[in-house]
């Protein structure tokens, strides 16, 4: 859905992209403050989702 949503991309075939970016951006976000990278959860089987953390900086 994602995919779809955000490419308008109908077809599939490499369905690690999403995680990719999540991943990279997870990393990025961890430079800053590593509680800000656990702000995005995985939902296995589902997708991805935001939590509220208390950031201490």
């Amino acid at each position: 859905m994602l995919i779809k949503e955000i490419w308008n991309y109908e077809d599939s075939r490499d369905h690690r992209t999403v995680d990719t970016h999540i991943k990279r951006f997870r990393e990025k976000m961890y430079i800053y403050s590593p509680a800000a990278a656990s702000m995005i959860r995985t939902i296995w089987g589902f997708g991805y989702r935001m939590e509220v953390v208390n950031l201490i900086v």
